[in-house]
């Protein structure tokens, strides 16, 4: 009991001492205002830092976006300049009535070598393939034979075209396709001898090849997705080990198609991501999703460290009044 008593008379005069000398009076004022400043000044910094930064990497998410879309667009261009110099080279409409794939090789493989193409195949009016050829070697630029007996006349690129359909832009046509060697996107077009349709060639690009030129532009990492938001190739790191549920959108997300953007977090590899996803527009069709990613922890931890440098500070000084 005593010790109880003791211990609340330490206490009460603990409390009583600042009251009995002026000097603490004096002090207690401008200690509690040196707080009220540290805290005050503490948030705002804290907030014009780290406001600061999600500005700029939200213009950068968004640029990131931009960019990949740009670049599918980019990519469809150089197609169709590689389907319309196939199409109107003299000898190549003849040849692909005939079936002969010697002549259709001497023809297109200079054309596919100048422009680089990925991917070159020509089709007959009943959708087999006469003639198809893939790049070997990017720096020799020399191609090899496609064998595969992909049946074609079930994409609706190339049913389009042997239907001789014709949209709002024309009789090409674009779309994801999958393939013996991996998801590639493909633009079609019709080949004509005079008025009668003679066959349809076909350019395409490998996505595992050409999403890394695109990662580079627009300095995110980028996913591609099929309609039902499936993963389908990724420039994420160690991909290979990656679960399906890892890049695979929200339910929300896979379930709005009245937006053409839309935001989520994530988190991969342990780190924090945001990832802003949009369609794959081409010729005024979607023919898939993407997402692009870019790390955001960073702006968790400069507020962070801001918060202790400027608490540091404002301790500092707070003694030293």
């Amino acid at each position: 009991m005593w010790r109880r008593l003791v211990a609340a008379s330490w206490l009460s005069n603990a409390l009583s001492y600042p009251a009995q000398h002026i000097r603490w009076k004096i002090i207690a004022p401008y200690a509690v205002l040196a707080g009220l400043m540290a805290v005050a000044g503490t948030y705002m910094v804290t907030r014009l830092v780290t406001g600061s930064l999600e500005e700029r990497f939200n213009n950068q998410l968004a640029e990131s976006a931009r960019v990949t879309s740009d670049s599918f667009v980019r990519r469809e261009r150089k197609h169709l300049e590689v389907v319309r110099s196939i199409a109107f080279t003299e000898g190549v409409a003849t040849a692909t009535k005939s079936g002969d794939a010697p002549a259709l090789a001497r023809l297109i493989n200079p054309i596919a070598a100048n422009t680089k193409a990925e991917r070159v195949e020509v089709l007959d009016t009943t959708g087999k393939r006469v003639y198809g050829a893939k790049l070997a070697d990017a720096q020799a630029l020399t191609y090899t034979s496609l064998s595969d007996t992909t049946d074609h006349t079930a994409w609706p690129a190339v049913s389009n075209v042997l239907s001789m359909q014709v949209d709002a832009l024309g009789d090409k046509f674009a779309q994801l396709v999958e393939t013996p060697d991996g998801y590639a996107i493909y633009t079609s077009g019709p080949i004509y001898d005079g008025n009668e349709l003679a066959g349809v060639v076909l350019v395409g690009s490998m996505l595992p090849s050409f999403l890394p030129s695109v990662k580079a532009e627009a300095l995110a990492d980028v996913t591609v997705y099929d309609f039902d938001g499936t993963p389908l190739v990724t420039t994420f790191p160690d991909a290979q080990n990656k679960t399906e549920a890892d890049l695979t959108p929200a339910d929300g997300v896979r379930a709005n198609d009245g937006v053409s953007t839309i935001r989520e977090h994530k988190t991969l590899y342990g780190r924090d991501f945001d990832m802003l996803y949009g369609k794959i527009v081409i010729r005024e069709s979607v023919v898939g999703r993407y997402s692009v990613g870019l790390p955001s922890s960073f702006i968790l931890r400069a507020g962070a460290a801001t918060r202790w440098q400027m608490g540091l500070l404002f301790t500092v000084a707070t003694l030293a009044v």
